[in-house]
């Protein structure tokens, strides 16, 4: 299968827990490329896209009708909010899965995108995490002051380790959000996918630096 998306490929190497290296030897792509291609700084040849999807699938992945991957022989559901209220939506689908309490971990390019789609469904969502007790926690590039959410729960990694994508883990759900139109989140419910983002989610964390206070006092906690 040719016809795989960048995010496919994400998805896939978190499903096999592999890095972008692995992926590299298992393709004889170089590694400069394939990062190259996951940021989408290049226009990949069909060949290239499909040695990628060969490696993957000897790996043990298979990919689905639509954006969507999983193991072979496991469930896998995939679906997505879309329109004006699509930010509103997956806040309504972050309420449903920790209901009963658990952790929420975000990868985020920009949060000002999230204020700027919905401002409500992030004051509904702040509440909602300090009245249930959440474990929250966010990584945003080295730099950037702008907090949503308490000063506490964030840390800093250099802006070319996160890459343009904001991501979140929570329950047995990964979902993506995408700044182009269609403005829409991608949500895909897997437990295998879900534990391998939570696991890269939790290393990177111990790779990122607690940002200073002088950029936490810009934007007081909650």
């Amino acid at each position: 299968m040719s016809g795989i998306t960048i995010e496919q490929i994400k998805a896939a190497r978190g499903l096999l827990n592999w890095t972008q290296g692995d992926l590299a030897r298992a393709t004889g792509i170089s590694l400069t490329a394939l990062n190259n291609i996951e940021r989408q700084s290049a226009s990949p040849r069909q060949n290239t896209m499909a040695l990628i999807a060969e490696a993957l699938e000897r790996g043990g992945v298979e990919f689905t009708e639509g954006p969507g991957v999983k193991m072979r022989g496991e469930d896998f559901e995939f679906f997505e909010f879309k329109g004006k209220n699509f930010i509103d939506d997956a806040t309504q689908d972050i309420f449903r899965t920790l209901a009963n309490g658990g952790s929420i971990y975000i990868c985020s390019w920009d949060e000002r995108k999230i204020t700027e789609y919905a401002s409500d469904a992030d004051m509904g969502y702040q509440k909602f995490i300090r009245d249930n007790n959440i474990d929250e926690r966010i990584i945003i590039p080295e730099g950037d002051d702008y907090f949503i959410s308490r000063s506490k729960v964030y840390r800093w990694l250099p802006r070319t380790t996160l890459g343009p994508l904001n991501w979140n883990v929570y329950g047995d759900k990964v979902a993506f959000y995408l700044w182009q139109k269609p403005y829409r989140a991608v949500v895909i419910k897997n437990k295998t996918m879900a534990t391998a983002y939570r696991n890269q989610f939790l290393y990177l964390w111990k790779q990122a630096k607690v940002p200073p206070v002088t950029a936490m006092g810009k934007k007081p906690a909650r």
